[in-house]
């Protein structure tokens, strides 16, 4: 290996520790439940450090944003530089790009340059979002080509910045901000949306796997064709259902219509049970109240649904059971009840989970994200909800549903 190979190896793995130092830092902020006037120049501090970015900032194009713009308390320069974006249609054009850009930086009407800019753009119904950055003249980020993994970086700083800004507004409710709760709610909708997807293209793998090695015996062996072209078929039909879901998760847009409920519970089942079978874990449904149906969105329940009981699936080390019971109360709501035989919460901890990245698990894997979305979801549809546990018994997931049709 010559000189030159070895310092870009060196610059490579040096890079990736950055990255896994940065989402450390950025759960430690969210874990400290910083209040949000001393988050957004936290973030700027860790970023100025870690990449040797002179100013950065998540500048939003709607107006209704405009309390986040400044709170970022940009200066004069920097205001310039994004105006300059703005105008000259920049950031339209990272939009059309839809990755991270490091460009030059001009301004056209005066011919000063700038340090050059890094760009990354986050598309979102209510506003698009773009994160800017100056960079020094020493920033790894000039020679470090793969940029791929930055993405993450900033939209978990996104997403601290946002449930910053909102907890203050959620618990001072007569200090009004621009921010509601349905920006949250789209917002983490998102990345439990992605965690749910990437737990089913987990589960996915293991049936691409499993085809493959039919097809592949069949290619030198015909002993017992139709059983292996049989489960090959099996096999295809589970991953083009999970595809299907992965396809009909992707909207953020919220709608909410009637949803039959135990329909919903049994498709959801129907996905998780394969993945479950392969760790030999039960999933149960107790239908105790037949056809129930609830008016909400389709997607944010299911994400919902899919967030508790994959939790409870993860709680099992090795086989379990997860119940789900559905009922109807005496005064005629619908309640909805998750219970797995894992490894259970402790007293300590019960009142925590529902805090944003707060995690029990592998932060490096799981960022707590989950029961942030189900807990804001189910505020945002006056459903109640309760949880119960036992440490090595088990977890009851309860809710009850206010907005039932009958």
């Amino acid at each position: 290996m010559t000189e030159s190979s070895n310092k870009t190896e060196n610059v490579l793995s040096f890079t990736n520790e950055l990255l896994v130092f940065i989402n450390k830092e950025l759960v430690k902020i969210a874990s400290n439940e910083l209040p949000f006037r001393k988050v957004i120049p936290t973030i700027q501090s860790i970023f100025s450090e870690t990449f040797h970015f002179v100013e950065s900032q998540f500048f939003f194009d709607n107006p209704d944003f405009t309390d986040l713009n400044k709170s970022a308390q940009s200066s004069e320069i920097f205001l310039t530089i994004i105006r300059n974006l703005v105008e000259n249609g920049i950031l339209d054009w990272t939009l059309e790009q839809n990755s991270i850009q490091i460009l030059p930086n001009l301004d056209l009407s005066t011919n000063e340059i700038f340090q050059k800019v890094l760009i990354y753009p986050i598309r979102r119904k209510q506003t698009n979002i773009f994160f800017i950055a100056t960079l020094a003249p020493d920033s790894l980020l000039h020679n470090y080509k793969d940029l791929e993994n930055l993405p993450q970086v900033f939209e978990l700083a996104l997403l601290i910045v946002f449930n910053a800004f909102y907890q203050e507004y959620y618990t001072n409710p007569n200090d009004k901000k621009t921010i509601n709760d349905s920006s949250f709610l789209k917002l983490i909708y998102s990345s439990a949306r992605s965690a749910v997807i990437n737990f089913i293209v987990q589960g996915l793998r293991t049936f691409v796997k499993a085809t493959s090695a039919q097809l592949q015996f069949l290619l030198t062996n015909n002993e017992n064709m139709e059983r292996r072209l049989k489960l090959a078929e099996e096999y295809i039909g589970l991953i083009l259902s999970f595809l299907n879901r992965i396809s009909d998760l992707q909207t953020n847009e919220f709608s909410p219509s009637k949803i039959n409920l135990s329909e919903l519970i049994l498709e959801i089942k129907d996905v998780l049970n394969p993945i479950c079978n392969t760790s030999e874990i039960s999933i149960n449904f107790i239908n105790d109240a037949g056809n129930c149906f609830v008016y909400s969105d389709r997607n944010y329940l299911e994400i919902a649904l899919y967030s508790i009981i994959i939790n409870s699936i993860e709680s099992i080390e090795n086989s379990g059971n997860i119940d789900i019971i559905l009922q109807k109360s005496d005064n005629k709501k619908i309640v909805l009840s998750i219970i797995d035989n894992g490894c259970g919460i402790s007293e300590s901890n019960i009142d925590r989970i529902f805090n944003t990245m707060w995690t029990t698990k592998d932060n490096k894997k799981h960022l707590g994200i989950g029961l942030t979305f189900v807990r804001t979801f189910l505020d945002a549809i006056s459903a109640k909800h309760t949880i119960s546990s036992d440490v090595s018994k088990g977890t009851n997931f309860k809710i009850v549903f206010s907005n039932t049709i009958l």
